[in-house]
């Protein structure tokens, strides 16, 4: 099923707890956040009957490693019965090698987010500074939060559903954040143009993750 919101979070705090109220129902007994930023947001709006750990490279997780070195992961597989990875992948080199372990250590739900890097760069290119963003540009020193890919919205998607179809994963729920507006005259312009250039191109556009 393919849903799309138009509520956008603005924030990690946010993101999180979108979840909680938008995916209540895919979040399990036991929980594994990869990437949730060493904050434990996510802990604050979760039931406190749920098992949860948190996976980062900073901050204070319960596991502190670095994705890019440390794969496979100490654990058990089915540990968990969600794991989760919400705008984590695309600032990994090795994003297929951390699926497939998150995969393995699910014995249920996965539940996945990744970013509309063209909603950034059309923001980037409007705004008054017209730089590449926090995640991308050319510094003179590599900053350690940056993205190792560069990706639309419908990419995004099509590397969901194939990475399913690979792995015999069956997708619950796919939808794209942003999609819709609340404003009406930006909602009109979003049909606008699925009436003339299609659902791939308004995606593309306005939908903030997917």
């Amino acid at each position: 099923m393919i849903n799309n919101l138009s509520q956008v979070y603005k924030s990690r705090e946010e993101r999180n707890q979108f979840l909680t109220l938008k995916i209540h129902k895919y979040i399990g007994k036991s929980e594994l956040n990869i990437g949730g930023g060493g904050e434990r947001f996510l802990e604050k709006y979760l039931p406190n009957n749920i098992e949860y750990k948190e996976l980062d490279i900073c901050g204070i997780p319960d596991i502190k490693c670095d994705l890019e070195r440390d794969i496979p992961l100490d654990i058990d597989d089915n540990v968990f019965e969600t794991v989760i990875a919400t705008e984590a992948l695309e600032h990994l080199e090795n994003p297929l090698k951390v699926l497939d372990e998150m995969s393995r250590l699910s014995g249920m739900f996965l539940i996945l987010s990744l970013p509309n890097c063209w909603v950034m760069m059309k923001s980037n290119l409007f705004s008054k500074i017209s730089d590449s963003g926090k995640f991308y540009g050319f510094p003179l020193e590599v900053p350690s939060d940056r993205h190792k890919w560069f990706f639309s919205a419908h990419e995004a998607e099509s590397f969901y559903k194939d990475y399913a179809s690979k792995n015999n994963l069956v997708i619950e729920e796919l939808f794209h954040i942003g999609y819709y507006s609340k404003n009406i005259l930006k909602n009109l312009i979003r049909s606008f143009i699925s009436l003339f250039f299609g659902e791939r191109v308004r995606k593309n556009l306005f939908s903030t993750s997917v």
